[in-house]
């Protein structure tokens, strides 16, 4: 283990005592000196973070590359750039790897590692892949976690450990309606990518990736609202490690964090039943990992007589028993008491315990940590009462503050000056040194090949998934608006389509089918709003060309269709009512994406796809719909009416389906002659457009309605003039057929050209 200067100095000094008074041999202190060499020096380690700053520098270039989306470059030619610049970058640092220049090879390695993500999101764009996004994520951690290990760099660990994190909190993002056996089982993986960067710390004797890993463990809190489970985790953990040992430090600051956080939270005074938010058993693993690893803690704590382990053991399983009330239905005012109660104890054990460890240690940071808990208890407490005591009372909790502050300071500094040095302790398990021994003999054909499989893995990506698009069978589908801009991905437009937004009817089928093949147990519980589906289940929808050769979609099915085209989908609780197919993001070149999206807009957005025999799709190309894909749909204008709805200070579109919504949004105007033709609402609509109340003279005026696919598309123009002598609300009408459309398109011609959509009920 590297000591630093100043430390191996007195070392060297205190050992030659040691030889002249007899107490080692000199071959001793020789083979003592050996075991601890002397730390690299801060300026070798300075220029080797100004290195890796440059690299990760070169590494955002590259993104910003990548955003730029090469519109220049054929489809061939931006899969050759990226898969020869992961290439040049990874044999840069083979070629350091095998002359044995550490350094270089780590930079080396690194950059490739940058540019592999880098190359996963160009073929993504490149190809048009609107993939399960934080599969990318995993793929680049997955890849770059060989090379932490071979080279055993704690930079690389550490971009690794940074990878997981992030695919972990994508991964759950959107999954708060419950745990799920999905859940369950993505939780198991990260904590298993964990494992090798934990196990490679207590190898390598680097408690800087201990940190990291302890910082990783952050996510866990989130894997279900107000996880006590997770909070408690790392703190269990520190308990497993010796007094002094800083391979406690990180799991001691996180644990002591998630867990202040638990038992402030639990132990607040303000009326209600806070615990019962803590979920315990929703998080099986974590709670069986904390338990484990307190009581192991626990019992060789007082085995050994050891308070370093017994304090946060029993704290860790007290922060977990505050679960326990909320799983066995427990909800009596005497449980609250008693709940609350031992939650601010947990709080005030917490703050002795950090006190103690950073006096026993001689270490100021978790004497601070420990004053800092016991702050923000007293503070915590005092906001729950602090209407009882008025601007004297404050005034006399913030003195009694600074004069606990200043206590702490002053047994800071007795304690401190009265110690000696505390040399900390070291514990590396001998089973971890024979397959890392392995790793560090066969370094330079492991980096060659995870190199290739790097290299290889883009071309598979490019491949299997620009298949459908080059050799598929092509349609054309109708496109429908959501959002077009990326700040990493570059200009793309999001797709929806006419079935992307199945119908109540369409989902309550799905969830039949569901329980039909599964006989009638349903994915997930009735509390998910829109699916009664497990995750990423597999959905088919099939394809009928029109006559104006625009493809339309059947009723969707989990069964497969035994002959025609289809497409092959995914739906889901976490999908909130969408099913996707993978052809939703074209990503366009620089500065284009607003005229893709205008023309999406106002429902004149035409894209290409092509399909193989399984159903998997891809997009080839967007176009602007035909004038022969677009049907002229005749309309009467709504007269003898005015408006008399809500007013509002901006333009406002509205339509009208029903006698009743009509009689309370227009009003007939007492005007001689023939009546006006009304609706008939058993087959047509009124669309309605209004301007705020003017004194100006101010036309509406529609152009023309037309129908494409399942929406009715109206253009109108509107003309402003002079000055009036009274002020008025204009208005336009126009009664229109419905057929099978589901929504209204209003786009202004000229003017602000803005575009309405409303959905027909």
């Amino acid at each position: 283990m590297p000591l630093p200067k100043g430390f191996r100095e007195w070392l060297a000094k205190e050992s030659e005592g040691w030889s002249v008074d007899g107490l080692i041999s000199p071959d001793q202190r020789d083979r003592i000196l050996g075991r601890y060499p002397e730390e690299e020096t801060s300026t070798g380690r300075m220029a080797f973070v100004l290195r890796a700053f440059g690299v990760l520098l070169f590494g955002a270039a590259v993104m910003l590359v990548v955003g730029h989306n090469w519109a220049d470059l054929p489809r061939g030619g931006k899969l050759a750039t990226v898969v020869a610049g992961v290439a040049l970058l990874q044999g840069v640092g083979l070629w350091y790897t095998f002359n044995a220049r550490r350094t270089g090879s780590v930079l080396g390695h690194l950059a490739g590692c940058l540019m592999f993500g880098a190359g996963i999101a160009l073929v993504g764009q490149t190809y048009h892949m609107d993939a399960h996004s934080p599969d990318a994520l995993l793929a680049w951690c997955l890849g770059t976690l060989p090379f932490a290990l071979v080279l055993e760099s704690a930079l690389l660990h550490v971009a690794t450990l940074a990878l997981a994190a992030t695919w972990i909190l994508m991964e759950q993002h959107g999954g708060w309606s419950g745990v799920t056996g999905y859940d369950n089982w993505t939780r198991i993986a990260y904590l298993i990518l964990l494992l090798p960067s934990a196990a490679a710390a207590y190898r390598g004797r680097m408690p800087i990736i201990a940190g990291a890993v302890a910082w990783a463990l952050i996510p866990c809190w989130l894997f279900f609202p107000w996880s006590v489970a997770g909070a408690a985790l790392p703190l269990a953990l520190s308990a497993l490690h010796p007094s002094g040992s800083p391979y406690a430090r990180g799991f001691r600051f996180i644990g002591a964090l998630g867990v202040t956080g638990v038992t402030l939270y639990v132990g607040m005074l303000s009326r209600g039943n806070v615990g019962t938010r803590l979920g315990l058993f929703e998080d099986p693993v974590l709670l069986a990992l904390g338990v484990i690893a307190a009581g192991w803690a626990l019992g060789v704590g007082i085995r050994d007589k050891d308070a370093s382990r017994t304090w946060p053991a029993m704290i860790a399983l007290g922060t977990l028993a505050l679960g326990i009330p909320r799983e066995v239905e427990m909800r009596s005012e005497l449980v609250h008491a008693v709940l609350k109660a031992a939650a601010n104890l947990l709080t005030i054990a917490t703050a002795v315990w950090l006190v103690r460890t950073g006096l026993g240690e001689g270490r100021l940071r978790p004497y601070v940590y420990g004053s800092l808990v016991f702050l923000a208890w007293l503070t915590a407490r005092y906001v729950n009462i602090a209407e009882d005591f008025g601007m004297l009372g404050t005034a006399g909790f913030f003195a009694t503050i600074g004069v606990i502050l200043f206590g702490l300071a002053r047994v800071w500094k007795s304690q401190k000056d009265g110690s000696g040095a505390v040399v900390t302790t070291d514990w590396s398990p001998t089973w971890l040194e024979r397959p890392f021994a392995f790793l560090s003999a066969k370094a330079r054909p492991i980096a060659l090949v995870c190199a290739l499989l790097q290299a290889g893995g883009l071309l598979w990506m490019a491949w299997h998934h620009g298949r459908p698009a080059e050799t598929g069978e092509r349609f054309l589908l109708r496109c429908r608006a959501l959002d077009p801009r990326d700040l990493m991905k570059g200009d793309y437009v999001i797709l929806g389509y006419e079935f992307s937004n199945p119908t109540q009817d369409d989902i309550s089928r799905l969830n039949n089918e569901w329980s039909a093949l599964n006989g009638g147990e349903s994915g997930t519980s009735n509390q998910v709003p829109y699916w009664n589906l497990p995750d990423d289940t597999e959905v088919f929808l099939p394809l009928k060309v029109d006559a104006k050769g625009v493809a339309g979609a059947g009723a969707p099915t989990l069964n497969r269709p035994a002959s025609g085209p289809y497409l092959r989908g995914h739906a889901g609780s976490r999908r909130f009512g969408l099913v996707r197919f993978g052809i939703e993001a074209f990503y366009v070149e620089e500065g284009k994406g607003k005229e893709w999206e205008k023309l999406r807009n106002e429902g004149r957005l035409v894209a290409e796809i092509g399909v193989l025999p399984d159903g998997r799709a891809g997009l080839v190309g967007l176009r602007k719909a035909d004038a022969s894909m677009v049907e002229a749909e005749p309309f009467h204008r709504l007269e003898q009416h005015f408006y008399s709805g809500r007013q509002n200070y901006w333009g406002y579109c509205q339509v009208v389906s029903t006698k009743k919504e009509f009689d309370q949004t227009l009003s007939p105007a007492r005007v001689s002659g023939p009546p006006p033709r009304m609706p008939d609402f058993s087959k047509e609509v009124v669309a309605i457009l209004t301007e705020p109340e003017t004194d100006h003279e101010v036309k509406l005026d529609v152009k023309s309605v037309e129908r494409f696919g399942r929406s009715l598309m109206i253009r109108y123009r509107i003309t402003r003039g002079a000055k009036m002598t009274h002020r008025a609300r204009p208005m336009e009408a126009v009664i229109v057929t419905r057929g099978e459309a589901t929504e209204v398109i209003f786009t202004e011609e000229g003017g602000e050209g803005r575009v309405h959509r409303m959905p027909l009920r």
